[in-house]
């Protein structure tokens, strides 16, 4: 019987039962767990078994502590006998020892494989039957819905099936590697129980840890489906670390790995964890200017989840719209997490457009306020003035303080961030396009929005769950069509739309008339600016004209000067308005800057083209290769959201 097998059970049914709906809304912290079959005890310890699985407990705990009771961790095991199986019981140890949020844990076993060739290599010692055969199975039924099976089977031979024992273990070697790949991939955090040497074979530890670390694994390229295989050099790798727990096998390697070549984390939130972080490596002792990079990015990504889940509450999601048929089918129980972001990025972009509204407002009194005050300074009126003109400034530092404190438009930017990222794989998904290697934003801005890739990636996992079936014609209704129709209505000129459409969701019709009657207002103000030069000049030069002996022009000049003295009140009145007219002129072009109006619709117009092309090509052309464009086209839409978030954000109001 396992160690503790009439608890174990019990806890995982009442897990999968109350798992609450706000886990499923929630961005996971996603842990994954390499390592070997025959652990023994901890490095420098004589210890047991026992004090390995706390040593992954309190890895968990550490991460839980970083990133709050409120985000769901999820684990991912292969569920080989050895350091997975006893990663999973750790984890469920911690759901059943009343910790918070606990309850909200997951795990995934991820298979190399169909579960009975799998239980072949399991050979474990009668004494280790809870690592072995007996444990795989029982998980293995408790988990059964969560289970991923990563069973692409590289031949040997491109033109042939492998056919003799020594190509069939081989092929089975590849599949080893590609699970630990598909967990290192998948993972924030890769949890490495390894006793610091180099792999025997094909998928060992250390090839699983290299590959993390942003290692090429030349020599088996061939043989990982495309969207496992290596980052770019360029790229170091796509975010996470190795967290590496070092260990003693029973059977341990005859040659040492070179530690020196992993790159540790360098961040100050990440100096107490328990046990080494990796997030890069390096072909000689010196630094990797990546480091730093890479470290950045890891914290940023913390940050951005840790934000998610603070702030997505459940009421956004209330008043979110229909249910969306290809965000159904492509997301599946991630779906709900679109909803989520999708719901919470309308609530805070409402928030920031009443705060951004309420700031053009204090704006435009404050200067109306000093533009009157001209006319009567010397007057209790002017103090009365003056007192409005302080209180709007006033108002104005507060209202960017308080934006600065709770800032409203990154958590809106963050939401949409994440929303967008689910709604264009989700589409992918139901067209059945792999995973790619590359990254779906610029490489620039993997330090500003990490989170969009992890978002990518969660709604990838539906896909590697071979759950999601083909719908081009969904595809093609909903995505490409439905994104056409949506950019047209955003780059409407003739329709009469409300005040609230035409400043929110017609961003060339606003931004055409601001920058026209922005324009037309300093022209005024010039015109009028040259009415008062004439009145100055003509008061000035009026003795002149007397004395020049003209009656012809003096006489009306002087009637028409014959109602004002030396402070008119015409002059006043003309200055005024040049001052009104300017700052018309101005508030415009304020609002003009903040709303973001100009990039928004010329990347609208640029993505329209886009759009209209591939749903031609896709009613062309059906059956060539419509993966590669879609997947293309999907990099295109993500990248033109990223570069608008990024100049959204520096339109902030946090920036004024």
């Amino acid at each position: 019987m396992l160690d503790g097998e009439e608890n174990v059970m019990p806890a995982v049914q009442n897990n999968n039962s109350v798992e609450s709906m706000q886990s499923h809304t929630l961005i996971p912290f996603i842990i994954g767990v390499t390592g070997h079959r025959d652990p023994v005890h901890l490095q420098g310890e004589s210890t047991t078994k026992v004090e390995i699985k706390q040593a992954i407990k309190d890895c968990i705990l550490f991460w839980r502590d970083k990133l709050g009771d409120k985000t769901p961790i999820w684990l991912m095991s292969a569920m080989a006998e050895g350091s997975d199986l006893l990663a999973i019981q750790a984890i469920e140890e911690l759901q059943t020892s009343g910790l918070t949020g606990a309850t909200d844990f997951k795990i995934i076993p991820c298979l190399p494989m169909a579960s009975k060739a799998y239980e072949k290599d399991f050979t474990a010692a009668p004494n280790e039957q809870e690592f072995g055969l007996p444990g795989f199975k029982h998980y293995l039924n408790a988990y059964q819905k969560n289970i991923i099976v990563v069973d692409e089977q590289p031949p040997i031979n491109k033109n042939q099936q492998p056919t003799d024992e020594s190509d069939i273990q081989l092929q089975r070697n590849y599949q080893y590697l590609n699970v630990g790949l598909f967990i290192a991939k998948y993972s924030h955090v890769l949890l490495a129980l390894w006793d610091g040497n180099s792999s025997k074979g094909i998928g060992g530890t250390a090839d699983i840890v290299r590959y993390k670390c942003g290692e090429h694994l030349d020599w088996c390229s061939k043989m990982i489906p495309t969207g496992l295989r290596p980052h770019s050099e360029f790229d170091g790798q796509i975010g996470g670390v190795v967290q590496h727990i070092p260990i003693v096998r029973r059977q341990s390697a005859s040659e040492q790995a070179k530690l020196v070549e992993l790159i540790e984390l360098k961040h100050k939130a990440y100096t107490d964890s328990p046990y080494p972080l990796y997030v890069s490596h390096s072909s000689n002792k010196e630094s990797n200017p990546i480091q730093t990079f890479l470290s950045n990015e890891f914290a940023l990504l913390n940050q951005q989840i840790v934000r998610f889940n603070s702030h997505a509450e459940l009421n956004h999601i209330d008043k979110s719209p229909a249910k969306i048929a290809g965000i159904e089918k492509g997301l599946q129980d991630t779906a709900h997490l679109f909803y989520q972001a999708d719901a919470s990025a309308i609530a805070y972009q409402k928030k920031y457009r009443n705060n951004l509204g309420s700031f053009i407002r204090l704006a435009a009194y404050g200067l109306i306020c000093y533009e009157i005050m001209s006319i009567v300074l010397n007057s209790s009126f002017g103090i009365a003035f003056n007192i409005a003109i302080l209180l709007c400034i006033f108002a104005l530092i507060l209202l960017i303080k308080l934006d600065k404190k709770n800032q409203t438009k990154i958590k809106y930017q963050t939401f949409r961030c994440v929303a967008e990222a689910l709604r264009i794989r989700a589409y992918l998904n139901i067209g059945n396009v792999p995973p790619d290697v590359k990254p779906i934003i610029p490489r620039r801005y993997r330090q500003n929005w990490p989170i969009i890739n992890y978002a990518s990636r969660l709604a990838e996992l539906v896909l590697w769950s071979k759950t999601v079936k083909t719908d081009m014609p969904l595809l093609k209704a909903e995505w490409l069509q439905g994104q056409i129709e949506y950019l047209d209505s955003r780059l409407q000129m003739n329709d009469k739309s409300t005040l609230k459409d035409f400043f929110y969701k017609r961003p060339k019709k606003a931004a055409t008339l601001l920058a026209r009657w922005s324009r037309r207002s300093f022209i005024l103000a010039i015109f009028i600016a040259i009415a008062l030069m004439f009145i100055q000049t003509t008061h000035v030069f009026q003795p002149l004209c007397s004395s020049l002996s003209m009656p012809w022009l003096c006489n009306p000049i002087a009637q028409w000067l014959a109602d004002y003295n030396t402070e008119s009140s015409l002059a006043q009145y003309t200055l005024l308005s040049v001052q009104f007219a300017l700052m018309l002129g101005t508030v415009m072009a304020l609002w003009q800057e903040l709303a973001n109006y100009q990039y928004t619709y010329n990347g609208y117009e640029n993505l329209r083209m886009l759009f209209v092309r591939a749903l031609y090509l896709l009613d062309k052309k059906p059956e060539k290769l419509p993966a590669e464009m879609l997947t293309e086209l999907a990099r295109e839409a993500m990248e033109e959201h990223t570069v608008w978030n990024h100049s959204e954000h520096q339109t902030d109001l946090i920036h004024r």
